[in-house]
């Protein structure tokens, strides 16, 4: 934002958000989510259920649930 000289005061948020976002199926296995976290070097990824968001998967929940079990 400041390298962009833009003022901060003035954005929207579709002027800085990510877009494309990397995402997993509810479906997906929880090996296959953490290795796509893995892959993309993020802590957390959205969850999507016939392409619409219905969550959030984070690493540290997610990880303090497996130990748990």
């Amino acid at each position: 934002v400041l390298a962009e000289e833009k003022d901060p005061k003035k954005l929207t948020a579709k002027e800085i958000m990510t877009k494309n976002i990397a995402t997993v199926s509810m479906d997906d296995t929880y090996e296959s989510a953490f290795q796509k976290m893995a892959q993309l070097g993020t802590t957390a990824i959205p969850v999507t259920k016939q392409s619409k968001l219905i969550g959030l998967l984070e690493f540290q929940k997610a990880f303090k649930f497996k130990e748990q079990r």
